[in-house]
């Protein structure tokens, strides 16, 4: 099965006075972004107590806090979701570059970066060297920034330098006026991004007479999974939303894969081709258990659940899906 997963997030700056994945047509949170813990040794061949981690797991650390905390602000919206903490982290590391005083403080609070913004730009450089590595051939992801801004504004030379060397962020100089031709503008480059897949990324009106910049973030990503479900073994079962069963065509596969069941859920990691990244759902034992699930979620628990894996046969039914 090949899996699709287009994402385009935008932020932009007016200058006038005045973001778990639901796969199926349940809801089963998905943790898609794995903490990496690194251990070093002094010279006497003692191991720390606390070994500095990899920049790139600090990053990841910071994203899954934040989107942990995201995810139980959207969860009580109706029907699926679909959400990209790692794009809506890096869209904003990218502006905490330009943030100071109060502003920088709330950002550093809510997204879980810290006070240190060297290290965080450093942090997510090497992070987006991971995602976008040229030499990978087993799978495509590709996660590209640019921001637009209005010809003649006064951009800070730090900032600009930040952006373009850390995130790959070049700054391209577009008029606003007329607004519809700065939209296909800006909607043009995601569509290139993202293979076509998002071609309206901005719609009609978002932008007017006082839009100063847009700063742009998009991921395309497309992977086989490592185990493929059999095609002769899709039919159509009940899947439970809610505790109410619902008809959808349901995949079956049984292999080894790794597996945990912890505090009332069941949690299945299933690898794409290359083993570097994988799809974890967390799936309650109870039909209505979801919204229970959701209520105690944390970065924390979700870390342990996921160190607790271990491979194992598992016999999988999973519903068919897009995103």
């Amino acid at each position: 099965m090949r899996l699709p997963m287009t994402l385009a997030l935008l932020l932009s700056a007016c200058g006038s006075q005045e973001t778990a994945i639901d796969p199926t047509p349940a809801e089963a949170p998905v943790d898609t972004a794995p903490t990496e813990e690194s251990t070093a040794q002094d010279e006497s061949g003692e191991t720390p107590a606390t070994a500095p981690a990899e920049p790139s797991a600090v990053f990841a650390a910071s994203t899954r806090a934040f989107g942990a905390d995201l995810y139980r602000r959207l969860r009580s919206r109706e029907g699926n979701l679909v959400v990209s903490p790692g794009s809506i982290d890096i869209a904003f590391a990218m502006t905490f570059a330009g943030a100071r005083g109060e502003t920088a403080a709330q950002m550093a609070r809510v997204f879980h970066f810290g006070q240190d913004g060297d290290a965080l730009h450093a942090a997510a450089q090497a992070q987006l060297a991971r995602w976008n590595d040229p030499d990978r051939d087993t799978y495509e992801l590709r996660v590209a920034n640019r921001i637009f801004a209005k010809q003649g504004m006064d951009i800070q030379p730090d900032f600009a330098a930040i952006t373009r060397e850390r995130y790959g962020a070049p700054m391209e100089l577009i008029s606003f006026s007329p607004p519809e031709a700065a939209r296909a503008h800006i909607n043009r480059w995601v569509a290139e991004q993202t293979r076509e897949r998002i071609d309206e990324l901005l719609p009609s009106g978002a932008l007017d007479a006082t839009t100063r910049m847009v700063l742009t973030n998009a991921v395309y990503f497309l992977g086989n999974w490592k185990t493929q479900f059999p095609e002769d073994a899709t039919r159509e079962e009940p899947f439970y939303v809610n505790g109410e069963g619902v008809p959808a065509r349901t995949m079956h596969l049984t292999h080894s894969f790794g597996f945990a069941h912890r505090d009332g859920a069941q949690l299945l990691e299933m690898p794409y081709v290359g083993d570097a990244l994988s799809m974890v759902i967390v799936l309650p034992d109870a039909q209505d258990g979801l919204p229970a699930l959701e209520e105690g979620l944390t970065a924390e628990q979700l870390a342990q659940w996921t160190s607790d894996l271990e491979e194992q046969p598992v016999t999988v039914s999973l519903p068919r899906f897009r995103l």
